[in-house]
């Protein structure tokens, strides 16, 4: 046993540390990244397809001029089935990744939020 974590401690000895420096240097993410949802007002017809399909129930559709979702994130769990489902895909994945917050209501986006989220990626 002393011998096993004696080669373990060796070989984590020569590895490559895997701390990333975070504010300097941020992670490269994967074409497939899930980040906050992006609506795009002029395709979005207000239908509430994303709200009734949506599993966790955080979306709601209100009226800021028309009828637009309105995404808590909080409550999300990123399965992308609104982005499926929208017959005009008004929705899409955007790059922001930086969403956590101490408040609650910091997490609910409102749909001029949701229009500027690629704003937000780096």
């Amino acid at each position: 046993m002393v011998l096993k974590n004696l080669i373990v401690a060796l070989r984590t000895a020569f590895e490559r540390p895997v701390t990333r420096r975070y504010p300097e240097y941020v992670f490269n993410f994967p074409p497939a990244y899930r980040g906050l949802h992006n609506l795009n007002r002029q395709r979005c017809i207000g239908c509430g397809i994303c709200a009734q399909q949506c599993p966790n129930n955080c979306i709601e559709i209100i009226r800021d001029g028309k009828l637009f979702p309105r995404i808590d994130v909080g409550h999300c769990m990123f399965c992308g089935i609104c982005l499926e489902v929208c017959p005009e895909q008004a929705l899409s994945w955007s790059r922001a990744f930086e969403l956590a917050s101490w408040k609650r209501r910091d997490m609910i986006f409102s749909p001029a939020e949701l229009s500027k989220s690629n704003d937000r990626g780096r």
